[in-house]
């Protein structure tokens, strides 16, 4: 549904805007039943304690389960941390209101991403307090009070490995942030505010910059050598702070002159080209969920994040594809392939997993499949299970039911009889007698 876009969800199993694929599969009453149930926990298993403790705990299966995978993904040597929003406008005690993000009302996540948008790790924000547990309990925790910032980027220092470069904006900065990492034996870049500057710093003022003209740099390093804060005279002045580079080597950039009406090329320092090369891992990230989003209108939160989650491990996965395949499969191709696999139960087959038929009730149960346009009325009959579920090993038991019971015609291709024969496992009837062995027929590969 992500993939194929259509305004009403229900318009998938309406009669001129039906997509074969949904409706053969499942039907429209069972996927609203399923969506508005749809849960990762038994609610009678998490303690009064535990939900006090954790205000995750709804989704928290889906979150360990995805960061597991995430951290087991290999480390590539420079890493950013940003803010992601995971959408959702209902009725939440997390919700949060950030401007300037293409989904500025959501839930804040802050992500550790590669330079090509693969996520490396994430946390949900709930709040400084257990923001700052968290990172006490890895052990990074300074003996002094952190900001929000500080403890985002302290709560990824477990996740990467020692001589890995992180980079960050202004949002994440502070002095003593900087120390920190340098202890944890990282590197960094990071864009400065101007109030956020170091007490011992002196640099030059707007109005110098200004005067030496467009594409002027000044740099500042520390005494002991730490890092070094480079100046960069753009539109205004720009601030950067690296612990690698400083102003050289310089290149050059194109930027619009309004003075001179045409593109003019002006130099760039290091730190500046090596920031704009690496930061944006989480923007590319959030880029590609919004291409094929797994849109569901509801005012459940748990439901908007598990399908956010979704379509992060489906993002990954399809990064992971291209390293290890080297195949151009665009991201559309790659997600309907999987889309496909999930419902005709591919995966879960090579996977050595039981693999359920894709719409396993009666035919007396199955409600029509449009409501709102009026078609004529037959009985449906009930959708064959994949191949490879119906061979998938000794899965399958003969299942008589009473003689008093109606006959049901055989779903074997090709015969027509009618018997009291159903398969345990597909749920079809099949013949079963001393002339007619359709049982075995069936589930032959």
């Amino acid at each position: 549904m992500s993939v194929i876009g259509i305004p009403r969800i229900r318009m998938y199993w309406e009669r001129y805007t039906r997509i074969d694929l949904i409706c053969r599969n499942m039907t429209r009453d069972r996927y609203f039943k399923i969506r508005s149930n749809l849960k990762v926990v038994d609610d009678n298993m998490i303690t009064v304690a535990s939900r006090k403790c954790d205000r995750l705990w709804k989704i928290r299966p889906i979150l360990d389960s995805v960061r597991s995978r995430c951290l087991e993904l290999p480390r590539p040597g420079k890493v950013s941390v940003d803010e992601s929003m995971i959408p959702f406008r209902g009725k939440c005690s997390l919700r949060q209101h950030v401007p300037g993000k293409p989904n500025p009302d959501g839930l804040k996540c802050f992500v550790l991403a590669s330079p090509n948008g693969t996520v490396l790790d994430f946390e949900i924000f709930t709040g400084k307090e257990p923001l700052t547990e968290i990172v006490r309990e890895h052990g990074v925790l300074p003996d002094r009070n952190v900001g929000i910032g500080e403890a985002a980027v302290l709560r990824f220092v477990r996740s990467v490995d020692p001589g890995t470069i992180m980079y960050f904006d202004r949002y994440f900065t502070s002095p003593a942030l900087l120390l920190e990492l340098i202890k944890h034996n990282l590197l960094w870049y990071r864009y400065y505010k101007k109030n956020m500057l170091p007490k011992g710093a002196k640099l030059k003022s707007e109005k110098e910059m200004a005067k030496l003209g467009r594409g002027a740099t000044y740099n500042q390093v520390r005494s002991d050598g730490a890092y070094a804060i480079t100046q960069w005279h753009d539109k205004k002045v720009v601030l950067m702070a690296s612990t690698i580079h400083s102003t050289e080597p310089q290149d050059e950039c194109k930027r619009w002159s309004k003075k001179e009406n045409k593109h003019i090329k002006v130099n760039r320092p290091a730190a500046v080209r090596e920031y704009n090369v690496a930061m944006g891992g989480v923007d590319v990230h959030d880029q590609i969920l919004s291409y094929y989003r797994s849109s569901s209108k509801t005012n459940k939160w748990t439901v908007r994040c598990i399908l956010h989650f979704l379509d992060v491990a489906t993002s990954n996965a399809w990064m992971e594809y291209k390293v290890s395949c080297g195949e151009l499969k665009k991201y559309l191709d790659f997600k309907m392939s999987l889309a496909i696999q999930l419902i005709d139960g591919a995966l879960w087959s090579n996977a050595g997993q039981q693999q359920g038929p894709s719409d396993n009730h009666d035919e007396e149960d199955e409600p029509n499949c449009s409501a709102e346009m009026p078609v004529e009325k037959r009985q449906r009959s009930q959708p064959l299970p994949s191949k490879d579920f119906r061979t998938n090993e000794a899965k399958h038991m003969p299942l008589a039911l009473p003689p008093n019971s109606e006959f049901k015609r055989c779903r074997n291709p090709g015969c027509m009889e009618k018997c009291r024969i159903m398969c345990s496992s597909c749920e079809v009837f099949l013949c079963l007698t001393s002339g007619r062995n359709c049982f075995i027929a069936f589930h032959s590969p």
